[in-house]
């Protein structure tokens, strides 16, 4: 009997976390007020670089040390990179929504991503996330900035996540709207390996490399997508570089040799 009422309490517990954290992460991402605090970052950076790092399989034989003493901007898992911490990355983002089925996820990526983060780093989050960061005491709250679905700084004629339609927001939108709303006004791609040809499929942690394994108009609605950012920063009066190792080229952005970029920041 005493196993059966622990088992109800348990699925009661349980029942209530999901029925609370659902409706704390539906609320928070609809907060506009979690935004007040992204002003400090417009135009913070006028006229520089950033080096966006991203998680294709080239990121492998990319020396990050070199990066150090560059405007590093990391997105997605790359800090799960070995050398991730030889970057000294400013900016993280890993801006997806949260819920509370994935919130176990969710929290466990985050945990080891702060553990990386250098103590003056600022870490975007989905809004949706806050009730989890709240109750935790892993996180340098100060350190934290929340972005939502269509919005990072409020009333901003630059839209978020490049303006794309929802089926391609993610952290390479999201990273590349916000080095644009700072006022970055170069921004070269690193590990962006979907935007190279050959096309290369993969992340450096997944042990998954495969080339042009897409069929053409799956290709074409990539390169349409990568186009739109193109446009976006153009329009915005920013240079987007695509950073491509030998035997690669760039379709859509603009490239830059690996060894023409360790050339410009030594």
């Amino acid at each position: 009997m005493e196993s059966i009422l622990r088992h109800i309490r348990r699925v009661v517990e349980e029942t209530w976390i999901f029925i609370s954290g659902s409706f704390l992460a539906f609320k928070n991402s609809k907060n506009r007020g979690l935004l007040k605090k992204n002003n400090a970052l417009v135009s913070k950076h006028d006229n520089q670089r950033v080096f966006l790092f991203l998680t294709g399989t080239s990121i492998k034989k990319i020396d990050l040390r070199k990066f150090s003493k560059e405007f590093v901007f990391g997105a997605n898992l790359i800090a799960y990179h070995n050398s991730f911490e030889d970057l000294q990355a400013n900016y993280y983002a890993i801006p997806a929504p949260c819920n509370p089925r994935i919130a176990r996820l969710i929290d466990f990526h985050l945990l080891i991503i702060s553990n990386k983060l250098g103590n003056n780093c600022k870490l975007f989050l989905h809004g949706s996330t806050k009730s989890w960061i709240d109750n935790s005491d892993r996180f340098n709250k100060d350190s934290i900035f929340y972005t939502l679905s269509d919005e990072f700084v409020k009333d901003s004629k630059i839209p978020p996540f490049c303006g794309v339609d929802a089926s391609f927001k993610g952290s390479f939108t999201f990273s590349v709207g916000a080095c644009v709303e700072m006022g970055f006004k170069e921004i070269y791609l690193v590990g962006a390996d979907y935007a190279k040809s050959p096309l290369v499929v993969g992340h450096f942690y997944d042990g998954e490399e495969e080339i042009n394994p897409y069929p053409k108009e799956v290709v074409n609605q990539l390169q349409k997508n990568h186009s739109e950012i193109k446009k976006f920063c153009e329009q915005n009066g920013v240079k987007l570089f695509n950073v491509v190792e030998q035997g690669f080229e760039s379709p859509i952005f603009d490239s830059i040799d690996i060894q023409e970029v360790y050339s410009l920041i030594q």
